[in-house]
C-alpha cells in the first residue's frame, strides 16, 4: 500500500508548478517502469480531515462554511451545538467525522467516551480530540480538544437532545431539489440537494462538472470538495444510490463508480499527485497528474442551514 508520502519531498513550490504545467515542455524522460500513476491513500492530515467535517476552512485557515453543529451561544460561537436522539447517535456521529487512520481509544469512565490523537500525514501528534458523556440534561456529550488552538472556528460541540433543540424551522431544500448558480469557470448549473438541514447538521448541496479535467497545480482546484466531505457525500449518496443516479441524470451529469478528484494533493520532484473519490465506495486515492492520468469530473460540496 502506498501512501501519499512515499517520494521524498525536496521540490519546492516553484519547481512542482513548472514540472506540473500541462503547457511545459521541458519535462525529463522518465523510465516507465519508474512512473507512479495511482496509489491508495493511506495517510490523511487527521486535523484536516476533522476540521473540514465541522467548520469548513481554506488553506489559510479562514472560514469557508459549517457542516455540523451551529452556534446557539451568542457570546461564544465557536461552541457547536448538534441535536441527536441518543448518545449512539451522538458517538456514531463523531466517529464518521474522523479519518478512515484515525486510531479511536476507549477511555475511562464511560464506557462509550472516546480519546483518539490527531496526526499528520508524516505521523506526528497534531491535537488531541475527546468525545465524553455528560450526565447534565439536555447535554448528552461534549467533544473537546487537547490544545484548543489547532482546530479552527470550534473550540467545543455540545450534543443534547433533539427535544431540547430551541428550533424546528424547516429545511429550504428538500431532497432531489435543484438550484441555479453560476460556479467557478462553468458558469450556471445544478446543485443537488443530497441531504436536507437538520438540528445543527448542515444541508448539503452538492456539484458534478461537466466537463472531465486534467488537473495541474495551477488549475485552481482549492474549489472541489475537501476529503473529510467527499467521504461524509460518499456515506450520504451510498444510503439511496440509485435514486441520486437518477436525480443527477436529471441535470445531464453522471453519478456512477468513476474516480471524481477532489481537493487536495501532493508534490515532490516530477511529481503531483491529485486526490480522487469514488462515491460509490467512499474509496480515495491519488493519480499522478504529471504522467497525464485519465480526465475525471469533480465535485463541489456547499451547505445551507446553519
Amino acid at each position: 500500500m502506498k501512501t501519499l508520502k512515499s517520494y521524498i519531498v525536496i521540490a519546492v513550490g516553484t519547481l512542482a508548478m513548472i514540472a506540473c504545467s500541462p503547457n511545459n515542455e521541458d519535462i525529463p524522460e522518465i523510465p516507465q517502469e519508474e512512473q507512479p500513476e495511482q496509489g491508495d491513500v493511506t495517510t490523511y492530515d487527521q486535523v484536516k480531515f476533522l476540521q473540514n467535517n465541522i467548520v469548513e476552512v481554506d488553506s489559510l485557515g479562514n472560514f469557508v462554511q459549517r457542516v455540523n453543529g451551529a452556534p446557539l451561544n451568542s457570546a461564544d460561537t465557536t461552541e457547536l451545538y448538534i441535536g441527536v436522539a441518543d448518545l449512539s447517535d451522538a458517538a456514531a456521529m463523531f466517529q464518521g467525522w474522523l479519518s478512515p487512520d484515525t486510531e479511536v481509544n476507549l477511555s475511562a469512565p464511560s464506557t462509550i467516551d472516546m480519546e483518539a490523537g490527531l496526526k499528520d500525514e508524516e505521523g506526528q501528534l497534531q491535537e488531541t480530540v475527546y468525545f465524553k458523556v455528560v450526565d447534565e440534561s439536555p447535554t448528552l456529550a461534549e467533544v473537546t480538544f487537547a490544545k484548543g488552538t489547532v482546530m479552527k472556528h470550534v473550540s467545543k460541540i455540545i450534543f443534547i437532545k433533539d427535544s431540547a433543540w430551541p428550533e424546528n424551522d424547516e429545511s429550504p431544500y428538500m431532497v432531489g431539489d435543484f438550484e441555479t448558480r453560476d460556479t467557478w469557470n462553468e458558469g450556471k448549473h445544478w446543485w443537488l440537494c443530497i441531504r436536507e438541514a437538520k438540528k445543527g447538521v448542515s444541508g448539503m448541496m452538492m456539484y458534478i462538472s461537466y466537463h472531465a479535467w486534467e488537473p495541474d497545480i495551477l488549475d485552481g482546484s482549492s474549489v472541489w470538495a475537501s476529503p473529510g466531505l467527499a467521504k461524509e457525500a460518499s456515506e450520504i449518496l451510498r444510503g439511496n444510490w440509485d435514486s441520486y443516479v437518477a436525480f443527477f441524470k436529471e441535470a445531464d451529469r453522471t453519478l456512477d463508480s468513476s474516480f471524481y478528484w477532489i481537493n487536495d494533493y501532493t508534490y515532490s520532484v516530477f511529481v503531483f499527485n491529485q486526490y480522487a473519490i469514488k462515491l460509490s465506495s467512499g474509496e480515495i486515492d491519488w493519480f499522478d497528474c504529471l504522467y497525464r492520468s485519465p480526465r475525471k469530473h469533480f465535485i463541489q460540496l456547499r451547505t445551507f442551514g446553519l
